[in-house]
């Protein structure tokens, strides 16, 4: 697969080291929202009171979900089906962050941590695709500069 032009990428007049530069950006501080996603389930066990059967639940909903998100954007061949896919997971990823134990329901909370599962999968899928259509050389360079930023994002939700 040949690397895809920045600057056609984002449609920017830039250049394609800039293109590069934010695309690569982009690709970093999803990867970091995505460890956000994966902390939030031991930051609702804490403040919550959860056991571990719930933990249990939340966490396989999250997980068959991320399975799902990852397949769906895997599947898309074109880079602009992939933007769509991604948006799409931003927005569910959102709304179901936002409505995340507004309600006493647990069934219906373990259907929303599947939903932040499916967001947060969308974006594993498409940012390590995207990384390795930008970087002929290094790309399992940037794809673990990537998961790196995954691991930030769950710090920095520490104190949340």
């Amino acid at each position: 697969m040949a690397p895809i032009s920045p600057s056609v990428a984002i449609g920017s007049n830039k250049g394609a080291a800039g293109g590069v530069l934010a695309l690569t950006g982009a690709c970093y501080s999803a990867m970091a929202f995505l460890g956000v996603g994966f902390a939030i389930v031991g930051v609702a066990a804490h403040e919550l009171k959860l056991g571990a059967s719930q933990v249990g639940t939340l966490v396989a909903c999250q997980q068959a979900g991320f399975a799902g998100g990852v397949l769906i954007a895997g599947l898309a061949r074109s880079g602009a089906v992939r933007a769509r896919i991604l948006a799409a997971g931003c927005l569910l990823l959102a709304l179901c962050l936002l409505l995340f134990f507004r309600h006493p329901s647990f069934a219906l909370n373990a259907a929303l941590m599947g939903g932040i599962g499916i967001g947060m999968g969308t974006f594993e899928g498409t940012t390590d695709a995207l990384l390795i259509r930008l970087y002929k050389d290094g790309q399992s360079r940037q794809i673990n500069i990537s998961h790196f930023f995954v691991t930030l994002g769950q710090q920095a939700s520490r104190p949340i």
